[in-house]
């Protein structure tokens, strides 16, 4: 359960990363509420716990991978 909500939250950050526009989109609204960093800065943080939790837990994503692959 819970690595699919990584999973979807990764999905969805890496659409932001691969869709120029919807950056663009994420900065403008970010340059009106005076942050015009902020949309770079919530992929980075979001990239960032996403891969501490993955390198967390590694042993258990292996599992569950190996059981894919056995069934």
């Amino acid at each position: 359960m819970i690595t699919r909500i990584f999973q979807g939250i990764s999905d969805v950050v890496a659409g932001w990363l691969l869709n120029e526009a919807k950056l663009q989109e994420l900065s403008d609204n970010a340059k009106k509420c005076g942050s015009p960093d902020a949309a770079a800065e919530i992929v980075e943080n979001i990239g960032e716990s996403a891969l501490r939790w993955k390198n967390h837990h590694t042993e258990e994503i292996e599992i569950i991978s190996e059981e894919k692959v056995a069934s």
